[in-house]
């Protein structure tokens, strides 16, 4: 079995359960803590380009097993700080593409843009014990930009995708969607969300509220952040940036479909515009999505793939007023 998962704001990833081979390739190939390349090609074309990181043989009554894990080349920065040479780091004054490529180049990682992902940040500083992808994602969040990977495994930095054009109309009952589950994470829903910029000697700061138009009526479920890198000027974009990813945290619904592809024949695809109608799963009315994440899975018997999907102010952090199943 075979299952590979893409996906916004995180590494793509990559598990494979297959009995083991005892020839000379096999042993050459998988090992225990090598951190060999790993490449999925689908038809003929780059799907996957990472490292492989865990492999767990085991021994047992049905035989023996084992599980290779892994995943794309931008993974090593969520495991991995900066190295004790790049200290002290300078990235006063640089962008988000200027200061990943600053911390990626030590890796030998490619930096990739899409859209405009420019604009000087200000008081930036890396902890020498952060881990890089975490400060990366943290100021990406702030500045309403997305960190993924590519096919290829280099960094991706763009900007949020928008509601377009649906490439599939997904129903209740009708191939090939095979199962919708809704699902919700309610203590990661709130009704205001206010950033603050953080104060320092001689600066005054500002706050910046968003409230959630479809929170429920009477319901006070506050949240306030601190932002450390965001002037008093951007400070309205930055909050309503996380306010979208509150609502990412908060609401997502995961449909299974019994094929890897679309109705177009191209592989399903991050950041696309699915719409969706399930009664049974409280999707009473046709919404459209953005999938936020793909795992495409294989065994010896079919192919299959479950779409995790988001509400397009997710990204956009332009809340909506009306949910799914109000």
């Amino acid at each position: 079995r075979v299952d590979i998962t893409c996906a916004i704001d995180a590494a793509d990833t990559i598990e494979l359960v297959a009995p083991p081979a005892d020839t000379a390739e096999f042993r050459a190939l998988i090992q225990p803590l090598s951190f060999a390349p790993l490449s999925v090609l689908v038809g003929g074309e780059a799907m996957f380009t990472g490292t492989m990181v865990g492999v767990a043989p085991a021994q047992g009554p049905d035989g023996a097993r084992v599980q290779v894990s892994g995943y794309s080349l931008p993974g090593v920065l969520g495991d991995c700080t900066a190295p004790s040479s790049a200290f002290p780091l300078q990235l006063k004054g640089l962008d988000l593409p200027q200061i990943a490529q600053k911390l990626c180049a030590p890796f030998g990682l490619v930096v990739e843009t899409e859209g405009d992902v420019s604009g000087k940040l200000e008081r930036v500083r890396l902890q020498p014990d952060r881990k890089i992808l975490g400060f990366l994602a943290d100021l990406a969040k702030q500045h309403g930009t997305l960190i993924s990977s590519s096919a290829a495994g280099a960094l991706l930095l763009l900007d949020p995708p928008a509601a377009g054009a649906p490439v599939v109309t997904l129903r209740e009952g009708d191939r090939p969607l095979l199962s919708v589950e809704l699902e919700t994470n309610p203590q990661a829903y709130f009704s205001h969300l206010t950033a603050f910029r953080s104060v320092s000697r001689g600066v005054r700061g500002a706050q910046h509220t968003v409230k959630n138009p479809a929170a429920a009526p009477g319901v006070l479920r506050p949240l306030i952040t601190t932002i450390q890198d965001t002037s008093a000027g951007e400070l309205p974009a930055a909050a309503e940036a996380l306010a979208g990813r509150m609502l990412a945290g908060a609401v997502t619904v995961n449909a299974e479909v019994a094929t890897w592809r679309n109705p177009a024949g191209a592989l399903w695809e991050r950041g696309a515009t699915v719409r969706i109608e399930a009664p049974g799963a409280m999707i009473y009315r046709a919404t459209d999505m953005l999938i936020r994440q793909v795992q495409f899975s294989s065994d010896e018997r079919q192919n299959t793939a479950k779409l995790s999907l988001v509400l397009p102010g997710s990204f956009s952090g332009d809340l909506p007023a009306v949910l799914p199943w109000q």
